[in-house]
C-alpha cells in the first residue's frame, strides 16, 4: 500500500483490482492502481490556528480632544478646583468623542513555558519517580428556613329587636241645650210749667219712670266619655364578640460541611535502554499563545458642555 506525498494516510477500497507480479525467486509484490485512491484531505477540514478570535471584548471611553477658543494653559503647580472662576479650560464648550474598542483574542498554538523538573539517566539506568497529587476539598453547605404565621380572627354580633304595639279606644258623646228669654220694659214721662211776672218767677217740674224685667234662663248638659288605650312594648338586644389571635414561628437551620481529603500517588519506572549514551528527559509546562488585536470600531463626535 503506498501513500500520498502529503503524508495522509491513503484508503483503498475492497474492490481495488491488484495485479500480483512475481519474478523468479522473489515473493510477489502487490502493485494498487493509483487512480482508485482518494485524493489528499481538504484543507477546510483540517484544523487549524489563528483564523478566528475565541474571545472578543468591547468598551467604551470618552476623549477630549480639542477645546477652540480657549486660553492658553497654564503651568500645574498644584491640584486643580473645579470651582474656579477663571479656570481657562471650562469656559466655553469642547469637542471630543465617544470611541467604541473592540479587544479580540486569538489564539496562535502552544509552546513550552518553565522547566518544572529534569531527569537525567546514565546508561542502562532505571529509576522510579513518583508523582504525588493531594487534594483537599471542603464543602459547606447551610440552610435557613424561617416561617411565620398570625392568624386574628375576630367576630362582632349585635342583634336588637322592639316590638311595640299600641290599641287605644275613645268614645266621647255630649250633649247640650240652652234657652235665654228676657222681657223688658220702659216707660217715662216728665213735664215742666215756668211762670215770670215782673220779676218774679215760679217753676214746677214732673218726672215718672217705670221699669220691668223678666228673664229665664235654661241648661242642659249631659255626656259620656270612655277612653281604652293599652301599649305592650317587648326589646330584647343580644351583643356577642368573639377574638381569637394565634400566632407561630419556625426556624430551621440546617449547616453541613464536608471535608474530603485525597492523595495519589503514581509511581513510574523511567529506564534508559541505551548502553552507549546518557539521556535526560525535561518536564515543560505547556503555554498557550494568543494574539491579542486592539482596534476601535466605532467613533462618535460629543461636544462637551461647561457647568
Amino acid at each position: 500500500m503506498t501513500t500520498p506525498s502529503n503524508g495522509t494516510p491513503a484508503t483503498t477500497p475492497a474492490t481495488t483490482p491488484a495485479s500480483v507480479t512475481a519474478p523468479a525467486g522473489t515473493s510477489p509484490k502487490f502493485e494498487v492502481d493509483k487512480t482508485m485512491l482518494d485524493g489528499p484531505t481538504p484543507k477546510d477540514l483540517l484544523p487549524t490556528t489563528g483564523s478566528y478570535p475565541v474571545e472578543i471584548v468591547r468598551y467604551r471611553s470618552v476623549v477630549l480632544t480639542d477645546i477652540p477658543g480657549a486660553k492658553p494653559a497654564r503651568k500645574l503647580t498644584g491640584a486643580i478646583d473645579l470651582g474656579e472662576e477663571n479656570l481657562p479650560f471650562y469656559d466655553r464648550p469642547a469637542e471630543g468623542m465617544i470611541v467604541t474598542t473592540e479587544q479580540s483574542w486569538t489564539a496562535q498554538g502552544v509552546t513550552l513555558g518553565r522547566l518544572l523538573h529534569s531527569l537525567a539517566l546514565a546508561p542502562g539506568e532505571s529509576t522510579k519517580v513518583a508523582v504525588v497529587d493531594w487534594q483537599r476539598t471542603t464543602k459547606a453547605t447551610g440552610t435557613e428556613t424561617a416561617s411565620e404565621a398570625e392568624t386574628l380572627a375576630g367576630t362582632t354580633d349585635q342583634n336588637r329587636s322592639i316590638s311595640e304595639v299600641a290599641n287605644a279606644i275613645a268614645h266621647e258623646e255630649q250633649f247640650g241645650t240652652s234657652q235665654a228669654s228676657q222681657v223688658s220694659k220702659s216707660s217715662s214721662g216728665g213735664g215742666s210749667v215756668g211762670i215770670a211776672f215782673f220779676g218774679i218767677g215760679a217753676g214746677g217740674s214732673y218726672s215718672n219712670s217705670s221699669n220691668s224685667g223678666f228673664t229665664t234662663a235654661v241648661s242642659r248638659s249631659t255626656g259620656v266619655k270612655s277612653v281604652a288605650e293599652e301599649a305592650t312594648q317587648r326589646i330584647s338586644a343580644r351583643t356577642q364578640q368573639l377574638a381569637t389571635a394565634a400566632r407561630s414561628r419556625n426556624m430551621t437551620v440546617v449547616r453541613e460541611t464536608t471535608q474530603l481529603e485525597k492523595e495519589q500517588v503514581l509511581t513510574r519506572v523511567v529506564t534508559n535502554y541505551n548502553h552507549m549514551h546518557a539521556m535526560s528527559v525535561q518536564y515543560y509546562e505547556v503555554v498557550q499563545v494568543y494574539n491579542v488585536t486592539t482596534r476601535p470600531t466605532r467613533l462618535e463626535r460629543c461636544l462637551f458642555i461647561p457647568l
